[in-house]
């Protein structure tokens, strides 16, 4: 019975360049297939009245393609201007947090907190009835998030 037998000889050579194309290879697909996530360097302004609608501008870096922007969890409506700033607006339920960026890498969020002011109000005191050319004195007038700055509206005068 005669035995046949496979000899394999491996040239050492043809393995080491099929080596350094597969690495080339290798290392080509992965500098490729990588995305760089986004980063929040900065927004401005970093404050705004609730439900002001205030539009903010974020910079940062990869922005192109993205799918949300968010204020401390809240969907805003945005527009991409570039790769690298965005032209957010404050929704109306907005509450003090960070703002984040959504791309397909992932999501990028800004290191410093978004701050929402409460609207500012003012009361003048209760309700007076006065005849023509007559005076009335305010009494009772307060603010809240804000200050007061009286004016009138053309038809009388105001003294301190």
């Amino acid at each position: 019975m005669k035995k046949n037998y496979f000899k394999f000889y491996i040239n050492l050579s043809s393995v080491l360049k099929a080596s350094k194309i597969f690495h080339l290879f290798l290392i080509t697909f992965l500098i490729s297939s990588t995305s760089f996530a986004q980063s929040i360097s900065s927004f401005t302004p970093s404050n705004a009245c609730i439900n002001s609608s205030a539009s903010v501008i974020i910079t940062g870096t990869n922005f192109t393609g993205a799918t949300a922007v968010n204020f401390n969890g809240i969907a805003a409506t945005y527009t991409i201007d570039s790769n690298t700033q965005i032209t957010a607006i404050l929704p109306a339920t907005a509450t003090n947090g960070t703002i984040s960026v959504t791309t397909p890498s992932g999501t990028g969020t800004s290191a410093d907190p978004f701050t929402v002011n409460p609207l500012p109000t003012a009361s003048a005191g209760g309700t007076q009835t006065i005849c023509s050319n007559a005076t009335a004195t305010v009494s009772g007038a307060s603010s809240t998030n804000g200050t007061i700055s009286w004016s009138e509206n053309g038809a009388g005068s105001i003294t301190a």
